[in-house]
């Protein structure tokens, strides 16, 4: 299949990154998004692009059908933003969803990211 070849690619870059080989970079994260957001974040995380990694929680989230385990994915970038000390600008994600991909998936991942911060008890992450 057709798939198959730029996942061949993905693992080769996943490869070297984790050889050192390659530097964690935003351009590189984009690159890798498409076809593997989960590595994707993992790039954006250790170049330290929190906004990226909280973007890309949410993209995740919004690609997950059954709503309770896109609230959940949420709440893990609630967790990791605490434990990294950064802060998710969850309504900054929503604004650009809605600029980028239009109202309905601002909408689901603004109840997306209110479910998870109600389930989360952080009130103070405002939306």
């Amino acid at each position: 299949s057709g798939s198959s070849i730029p996942m061949r690619g993905v693992e080769r870059v996943v490869c070297l990154l984790e050889a050192g080989h390659l530097t964690p970079s935003e351009p590189l994260g984009d690159l890798l998004r498409r076809w593997s957001p989960v590595d994707a974040i993992k790039v954006y995380m250790a170049a330290g692009l929190y906004e990226r990694v909280a973007r890309g929680y949410v993209e995740c989230a919004l690609e997950e059908p059954d709503g309770d385990s896109a609230v959940e994915i949420v709440v893990q970038l609630l967790l990791l933003a605490e434990e990294e000390d950064f802060d998710p600008n969850l309504q900054g994600i929503v604004q650009v969803l809605l600029q980028e991909k239009g109202r309905a998936a601002a909408e689901r991942a603004a109840l997306l990211c209110a479910g998870a911060m109600q389930r989360y008890r952080r009130p103070d992450l405002n939306l």
